[in-house]
């Protein structure tokens, strides 16, 4: 019959010490792993399978970006100005739709409120992290509460 004895001291060595092995490769040893991981990638590289595409998702020919994405990022950097006054970034959002046609989505958004704050009360323990991530956001001024016009307009 095989035991095993643990230490009943947790000062013992056992806790104490630990063993890091070095390893040391060659350049042929590195070559190889290497060439295994190119192996490993190859085929999931994005290509654009339909040339004159006009759908936006296909990515830009040397890009991981697609069109669409190639355009966005492009509006953004194109409108980046630094805002000295108040020490931020501004830049102009890219939205697939004028903003002001939206639907009206104030009854979705009221209930997904509620059922949140129904969930955090049930468990103290995440509302506290949901207002600090508030709070964290209307420190950094990345959120702010609404005015009473803006909320009628």
């Amino acid at each position: 019959m095989i035991t095993h004895e643990t230490p009943t001291d947790i000062t013992s060595p056992l806790h104490t010490e630990f063993i890091t092995p070095s390893v040391h490769f060659s350049k042929v040893e590195v070559s190889k792993a290497c060439k295994f991981i190119e192996g490993e990638t190859l085929g999931t590289e994005i290509t654009v399978k339909c040339g004159s595409c006009k759908c936006g998702k296909c990515p830009v020919p040397g890009s991981t970006y697609s069109f669409t994405e190639e355009q966005e990022l492009r509006m953004i950097r194109e409108n980046l100005k630094f805002d000295s006054d108040n020490g931020c970034w501004r830049t102009a959002y890219p939205w697939t739709k004028d903003p002001h046609l939206l639907p009206d989505n104030y009854r979705s958004a009221l209930a997904t409120l509620c059922n949140t704050e129904k969930k955090l009360k049930q468990d103290p323990m995440w509302a506290k992290i949901y207002t600090e991530q508030i709070y964290d956001m209307v420190d950094r001024q990345v959120a702010r509460k609404l005015t009473p016009e803006e909320i009628s307009a």
